[in-house]
């Protein structure tokens, strides 16, 4: 038996199976997976040299390669899936959770209703963060009938003190009451 015929058996010295061949790497976009891997190490075995056959060596060589792509790639799916859970469930919680922290503080911000004709003193207003909404994964505060995004808050003041505020509520109304109960020009108990 001449080599020329060993060599005619050989599936891949034909030019039809190296064209089978080029399609199959051209449809997988050039990434060879682990079946891929396996089928190649079969097809070896299968049509090596009888006279040379492979050594065990390359085989643990081989097998080893073939065992650490495979567990690259489980690495790659797990990656991919904890910067899923990451980006779809942790971030928008954590960036809920730290908005929350503003809620019932003073802030400045940008006028969300701006124009050109908007005059300057409604350019940043005053008021009190009542609430959050997360609107498409980002947080906004809710500040009177506003929805404010982050970026457009330029001050953050301190959370008013519930006493403070009611001691000077209760002040605000003495003073309303004192001037009602006080008399007028010209009526008994006027000096």
């Amino acid at each position: 038996m001449s080599t020329d015929q060993i060599w005619a058996t050989v599936p891949w010295s034909t030019s039809a199976s190296n064209t089978a061949k080029t399609n199959t790497v051209t449809n997988n976009q050039g990434i060879m997976g682990k079946d891929d891997f396996l089928k190649i190490l079969i097809t070896e075995l299968k049509y090596q040299d009888p006279l040379n056959p492979l050594d065990s060596k390359d085989s643990i060589a081989q097998m080893a390669t073939f065992s650490s792509l495979e567990q690259m790639q489980n690495l790659n799916k797990s990656f991919e899936s904890m910067g899923n859970v990451i980006t779809n469930q942790l971030m928008p919680s954590i960036m809920l959770q730290q908005a929350s922290n503003m809620i019932g503080k003073e802030v400045a911000y940008l006028n969300p209703e701006l124009t050109e004709d908007t005059p300057e003193d409604e350019v940043v207003l005053i008021g009190q963060v009542s609430s959050i909404a997360m609107i498409d994964g980002k947080p906004f505060y809710v500040i009177g009938k506003h929805k404010v995004e982050l970026s457009d808050i330029l001050e953050i003041g301190p959370t008013p003190d519930p006493n403070q505020t009611a001691l000077a509520k209760i002040i605000e109304r003495l003073d309303d009451l004192l001037e009602t109960l006080k008399p007028e020009e010209g009526e008994m108990g006027a000096e």
